[in-house]
Order: C-alpha cells, then sequence, then structure tokens
C-alpha cells in the first residue's frame, strides 16, 4: 500500500510596526507578513482584540511600551501558534520644550545669555543658537558677536523619543551698548 503524507508547515510570523515611538494618541499599524490559510487573532496590549491576519491599525492613548500577540490558527486541525513581540509599542507622553532667558536685557557690552531649560517630559534636548552654535546640554551659556546689536532666533527641541518632540522659538535682541570715551590728555593748540 502507498500512503501520502502532506506536512503542514507551521505559521511563521515576525511582528513588526510602522509608528514607534510616537506620542499619545499614536496611530500604530501592525503587521505579521504572515500570508497563509486559517484565522489570526491579535492582542494589541490596549485592551484591544482583533480577529484578522492582516495588518491591523489601533491607536494607543496612554504613554507606554505594549505587548502584542499574534495567535495563528492554521485551520489544518495542527495547533495554534502564538508569536510575542514584547515591548513591540512604545508611546510616549508629548514633550513641552521651553526656556528662559537671563538676563532679560542683553546688549554689546556684556552680550553674555543663559538660556534656562523649562522644558517638561523630556530625556534630551537640541539647542539652536541663530544657526551661530548648537548644543546638547541641558541649558547653554552662550557669548553673542559683541560688534553690532542684532536679533538673534533661538531654538529649543524637547525629545521624549525620535517620533516624539516639541519645539519652541525665541528672538533673542541684542541692543548696542554705549560706550562712553573719556580722554585722559588733551593739546592746548589742537593738533
Amino acid at each position: 500500500a502507498t500512503v501520502v503524507v502532506g506536512v503542514v508547515p507551521l505559521p511563521a510570523a515576525t511582528l513588526t510596526t510602522s509608528s514607534d515611538g510616537s506620542c499619545v494618541p499614536a496611530l500604530v499599524t501592525i503587521s505579521s507578513g504572515y500570508a497563509g490559510p486559517g484565522s489570526c487573532t491579535w492582542i494589541l496590549g490596549n485592551g484591544q482584540v482583533v480577529e484578522d491576519c492582516g495588518p491591523v491599525t489601533t491607536t494607543y492613548d496612554v504613554a507606554g511600551t505594549y505587548d502584542v500577540t499574534l495567535i495563528i490558527d492554521p485551520g489544518s486541525g495542527c495547533p495554534a501558534s502564538t508569536f510575542i513581540g514584547e515591548d513591540l509599542v512604545s508611546v510616549y507622553t508629548q514633550p513641552i520644550a521651553d526656556f528662559a532667558i537671563l538676563p532679560e536685557f542683553i546688549n554689546t557690552l556684556d552680550p553674555v545669555a543663559f538660556f534656562n531649560n523649562a522644558s517638561v517630559g523630556a530625556v534630551s534636548y537640541e539647542w539652536d543658537i541663530a544657526g551661530l552654535a548648537s548644543s546638547t546640554d541641558v541649558d547653554v551659556r552662550y557669548e553673542f558677536p559683541a560688534q553690532l546689536g542684532d536679533e538673534y532666533t533661538v531654538c529649543l527641541v524637547a525629545i521624549a523619543a525620535p517620533n516624539c518632540t516639541d519645539t519652541i522659538c525665541k528672538i533673542i535682541t541684542v541692543d548696542d551698548g554705549m560706550n562712553v570715551s573719556v580722554p585722559n590728555s588733551f593739546t592746548p593748540d589742537g593738533n
């Protein structure tokens, strides 16, 4: 007798996201790459369960890190396969960028400014001082050119994650300082 045996391969899946590290509310698409027969159940970690084998899109409204589970039942009598994406989705609270400038008035006689970072919810920072300098420090001290008064745009990017940032820019005015020249000698005949 001849027996024909069909071997059904186990489902294979790789869980990936299209948008990770975004601010809440984050619209995230999750896919598995599975294109075989059967049924699929997604457990998305945000309380949502979806019955679909294709990519699924959901909104994460609360900041945090989420595990995602995919259960694939190939429908061939073989047991279902479970794929778990630990910490697959991370969403963050929107940071708020802000800074104060000290002293309030800056002039060319003492063109040094201190930028005191007052941002909330960020883990790193990027400063741009009118294209003249940049920094990733929390607070920045900068000495503007002392030749002539001018206006300068200073920007701060507050970063919670690569896809979750906030930016603020302020215009800094450096006024012309008054120079007083007091001569300490003279000539009686003006020569």
